[in-house]
């Protein structure tokens, strides 16, 4: 009984170490929402410009959201992509950011509006209806699904845990 549940402990440490990890950038990458001007440089396609022009635009949810910068296609991207040096942490993303314009709190993307909209162009609000919105993310949900991966796995291991020792209490009371 001892070793059975110290495996179960093991197992478990194991699962939600592969959970937290899988979240992170890698060693030697560049997180696209924390990096500096000069880091982000180092990123192919990525010069003086497209840097400054990325702090505005920051947070990106991931690197096919680099598309919002200026000059960057579909082939830029998956040249990016190509390099595997640029990436996006996920903890950092999910928080809301905010900077401080004119000592008043504002989120990044009204930042970025009011340095580059002309003082005489009228912004004229969108609607948009819930079938004309399509998810961004949708090719990397395969790769970002380790989490939810791995959960399913513990589930089954922990039935299958249970199950073998319900037969073996029967084969004991049997015995």
């Amino acid at each position: 009984m001892m070793i059975k549940l110290r495996w179960l402990v093991i197992l478990t440490f194991f699962v939600f170490s592969v959970v937290f990890v899988s979240s992170l950038c890698e060693e030697g990458q560049i997180d696209i929402n924390t990096a500096s001007e000069t880091e982000l440089q180092d990123i192919t396609q990525i010069g003086p410009a497209r840097a400054k022009e990325m702090l505005t635009l920051r947070p990106f949810s991931s690197v096919d959201d680099m598309i919002r910068i200026t000059g960057i296609g579909e082939n830029n991207i998956n040249s990016i992509k190509s390099q595997n040096l640029a990436c996006v942490d996920d903890e950092n993303t999910e928080e809301e950011k905010e900077e401080v314009v004119n000592n008043e709190t504002a989120p990044v993307e009204e930042i970025a509006i009011k340095e580059t909209t002309p003082k005489n162009i009228e912004l004229q609000p969108i609607e948009l209806n819930t079938k004309a919105i399509k998810s961004e993310n949708s090719e990397d949900l395969g790769k970002n699904n380790y989490t939810a991966y791995s959960l399913v796995g513990f589930g089954i291991l922990i039935i299958a845990l249970l199950a073998l020792n319900k037969n073996s209490k029967k084969r004991n009371e049997l015995a």
